[in-house]
């Protein structure tokens, strides 16, 4: 039963696993991190929120690098050895003491994550091409929900008991999906820049203005991705009168509606016109539903609960276009000598987004309400209407193609 829901075997079926398990891991992570630093080590909530976002911004630097390193040496040996340096930065944070080590572990297991995810992207695009690697993108985006789900099932077990030993054996679990994927990765062919292509440097992608214009713009549209994270749960506890327990269902909504629709919604953008097609969608939904849970909270307990549902259910369909729209985009735009550099270059639109989002979601629609929502809404959309010329600017300044496959070793 389980083998007709992943790929054939080979070496899509391994990295399908390893974005189960991955994402396991990091379900446990997210779920514990914040009680655990807090009630368990100690640290106050601003140590804790300060600590978390200093780590966060080593994926300004980690992503191009450790592309360009993978494009160099191969993309499976930079996935291995960045979980292995996770499985130990997780080792090390678990017996943090002080503020400052603790940070630092927590950059160095960030470093080590962003490295395994542009390398892990890398080697999709080398074994994959057009449509199949669309559908494989999204098929792993499903497995990505299915993963978390599961690994926040199991830090229910620590929250439960509320121990120091039930959170540090839930959270070893994580230093052990690492040490998995590692061994899992062997079963992955390597993967390189083809023997005589001309190499390119380690500045290549940062120094293309139009693919870096790209990258800037999505991350802007990126934002909605933490809409729904941090955005919905102040506003419908704050500023609506809908139950608290209107959260979970907006963002078990979001879950489940990924996991069965966002591969139909890929087979429909294969072409890069399709996908700018699809931003332009995802800008004009996103927009839609921003206005919508702004609306929102002027109402009445019953009307909160039905508008805030229609809210939820436009922001993930703008969530399906603009996902489907990245899987054609960030590939084609990277040319096949520095392919997977390039992923780490898009890969930081995310990183950007996570560190902006925040701060501008607290500001406008949380700050100013409806007009602040509007905002939002209007800010995404415009960057998501600007990708259109900013592709096209991207497609003519290069040649791009589908990377070349090299024989695995």
């Amino acid at each position: 039963m389980i083998g007709r829901l992943l790929p054939p075997a080979g070496p899509l079926r391994a990295i399908a696993v390893v974005q189960l398990v991955d994402r396991a891991g990091t379900g446990i992570w997210f779920t514990l991190s914040a009680l655990y630093l807090t009630r368990v080590v100690g640290f106050t909530p601003v140590q804790v929120g300060a600590g978390l976002s200093l780590a966060a911004t080593t994926g300004l630097m980690v992503g191009v690098p450790a592309g360009h390193l993978a494009d160099r040496v191969g993309a499976r040996a930079v996935m291995i050895a960045g979980q292995l340096l996770a499985a130990a930065a997780m080792t090390a944070l678990l017996w943090s003491r002080t503020w400052g080590f603790f940070t630092l572990t927590a950059a160095v297991f960030a470093f080590a994550q962003g490295a395994t995810q542009v390398a892990r992207n890398g080697l999709i695009g080398h074994l994959t091409a057009g449509g199949e690697r669309v559908r494989f993108r999204a098929y792993l985006r499903s497995i990505t929900n299915i993963g978390m789900a599961i690994g926040t099932g199991i830090a229910a077990v620590a929250l439960q008991l509320d121990t120091a030993p039930a959170y540090r054996g839930v959270l070893a679990l994580n230093v052990l999906s690492s040490l998995v994927i590692s061994l899992l990765a062997l079963r992955v062919p390597e993967h390189r820049v083809a023997a005589g292509a001309t190499p390119a440097r380690l500045t290549a992608a940062l120094r293309d203005g139009p693919a870096v214009l790209v990258m800037l713009l999505s991350s802007v549209l990126l934002i909605h991705y933490f809409v729904l994270e941090i955005g919905a749960p102040l506003w419908v506890v704050n500023n609506t009168h809908a139950p608290r327990w209107m959260v979970p269902v907006l963002l078990y909504l979001n879950m489940i509606t990924c996991v069965l629709l966002q591969v139909a919604v890929a087979k429909r953008v294969v072409t890069v016109a399709q996908a700018v097609r699809a931003n332009a969608i995802a800008g004009v939904l996103l927009l839609g539903g921003c206005v919508v849970m702004g609306l929102s909270g002027s109402l009445t307990s019953p009307a909160a609960v039905v508008v805030l549902l229609l809210a939820g259910g436009l922001l993930v369909a703008g969530e399906l276009a603009q996902a489907a729209a990245s899987f054609v985009i960030n590939y084609e735009l990277a040319p096949p000598e520095a392919l997977s550099a390039y992923q780490g270059l898009f890969s930081t639109g995310y990183t950007i987004a996570g560190i902006i989002a925040p701060t501008l979601i607290a500001t406008l629609p949380i700050g100013l309400g409806l007009p602040g929502w509007i905002a939002l809404g209007v800010l995404m959309c415009a960057a998501a209407l600007g990708l259109a010329p900013a592709v096209r600017w991207a497609e003519r300044t290069a040649v791009r193609g589908n990377p070349q496959v090299t024989n695995p070793r």
